[in-house]
């Protein structure tokens, strides 16, 4: 057990994940980012808008320019889901995300070739659009001014940064379609 001396929540859960028991606690947290249909029956519960509203369009969104300044390295919306979070009584972590641009084609590529991989041709051209999307969007000075920012607050143990990077059945999932994927 470490000493019962108070915790920052960064320690706190190192501790929990390393499998320590800490002194005070362990992480009281929540794996997962909230589900939209949770988060509407909170609202009717009486969750207050300015935090409800937050998470509201952060799940699933898609950005569709690309002057979206997280396009792919996905940080603010981290913010909206701590507060959320925060009001629930969790440990605070903030979440970012590393989204592939194989997954997520913008608007333009979507509406000229559609959504899902249905042949090698349509690999192919996403593939090309992927790599160009990489070349102009994750460069070292990019994902140092995404993600910078979070250093200060992670070293004083205000929370834990969390990043989500996307797995093996998801992105088949959001190329192929969930029902390709599945067969």
């Amino acid at each position: 057990m470490i000493g019962a001396f108070y915790m920052t929540n960064r320690e706190r859960e190192n501790a929990t994940l390393s499998f320590l028991k800490p002194g005070d606690r362990g992480a009281v947290e929540e794996t997962f980012y909230p589900w939209l249909l949770t988060v509407e029956r909170f609202k009717d519960e009486g969750m207050p808008l300015e935090i409800a509203d937050r998470t509201s369009d952060l799940v699933n969104a898609t950005p569709t320019t690309d002057e979206n300044a997280e396009k792919y390295l996905n940080v603010a919306w981290g913010e909206g889901v701590m507060a959320y979070e925060n009001y629930l009584g969790f440990d605070p972590v903030r979440r970012i995300s590393f989204t592939l641009p194989f997954r997520r084609p913008d608007r333009k590529y979507v509406e000229k070739f559609g959504r899902y991989i249905t042949c090698m041709d349509d690999w192919k051209r996403l593939k090309e659009y992927g790599e160009k999307e990489l070349e102009a969007h994750f460069s070292d000075e990019n994902i140092l001014n995404a993600y910078s920012p979070l250093k200060e607050g992670h070293a004083r143990g205000d929370y834990y940064v969390r990043m989500y990077i996307e797995g093996f059945f998801w992105t088949p999932r959001e190329m192929i379609g969930i029902e390709q994927h599945m067969y």
